[in-house]
């Protein structure tokens, strides 16, 4: 892993950010740039992305070696974490293993983390898949009869490819991209003590509500203009930035949701 400087700041306590699937910082470049601090902000950038080692595909495996760089940065706490997406999760598992040091993490701050499909209640998870067969079987209605037989066909051939080979990989080699989603289907939040300031854009209520929320002891939900990803560019960048500079202010630790989960 490696950090890149996304914001300049006073020397102390730093805003570790960690993106998403991809493992590429681009994405939270504009989002830290604009965050209202005077503590430097940092990106944790993938080094599997430029060949200098293996991608990996456990979170036992990746979330210490991004600690280890947090580290280098900053020997001891209190910590500022933060993750985007996948990211979340990441940062997640960092508080996690400073607890267990006996580190203070002062904010873990999740954008619309995600947790697997595989996790959620069977009941929703049934409506969803519901939903979309519903979805499907109404394309399949308003196609030409000539191109019915074509698309049934290849919604075939990704249910098999879903079983048979999920990630893909007979046809590739393994990236960051795939081992970071296999590690997603494969990690599942053990209970933080602290709190943990969720924005959400698309992530379900119920998920929120049946998933995240007993994960923590304290789960602080605002909302966030845009979609999973365009919560991070322009237009919706700004208001996502300000609002998130507000739980960076030591004054501010105990600031109220102004949202939550029904």
């Amino acid at each position: 892993m490696a950090l890149v400087e996304l914001k300049s700041g006073d020397k102390g306590p730093a805003l570790f950010l960690v993106p998403g699937l991809g493992g590429l910082v681009d994405g939270l470049v504009d989002f830290g740039r604009q965050l209202d601090t005077a503590m430097p902000v940092y990106g944790i950038e993938d080094t599997a992305l430029h060949g200098l080692r293996k991608p990996d595909t456990r979170m036992e495996v990746i979330a210490p070696s991004y600690l280890a760089e947090i580290r280098l940065r900053q020997p001891a706490g209190p910590y500022f974490l933060g993750g985007h997406s996948f990211g979340g999760l990441v940062a997640f598992e960092i508080a996690q293993l400073l607890l267990r040091a006996n580190e203070e993490v002062s904010r873990l701050i999740l954008l619309d983390t995600p947790i697997s499909e595989k996790y959620w209640p069977n009941g929703y998870y049934a409506k969803v898949l519901a939903g979309r067969l519903a979805e499907r079987a109404k394309t399949i209605a308003t196609l030409p009869v000539r191109d019915k037989p074509g698309f049934i066909l290849s919604q075939l051939r990704k249910l098999y490819d879903k079983f048979a080979d999920p990630y893909g990989l007979r046809q590739k080699q393994l990236d960051v991209q795939t081992g970071a989603l296999i590690a997603f289907h494969h990690y599942w939040p053990s209970f933080y003590p602290g709190r943990v300031i969720y924005f959400r854009s698309e992530q379900p209520s119920e998920i929120l509500r049946r998933l995240w929320r007993p994960c923590v002891g304290q789960l602080d939900v605002y909302p966030a203009s845009g979609g999973h990803n365009s919560m991070l560019t322009p237009p919706h960048v700004d208001g996502l930035a300000m609002d998130v500079s507000k739980h960076l202010r030591p004054s501010n630790l105990h600031l109220a949701p102004v949202a939550d989960v029904p």
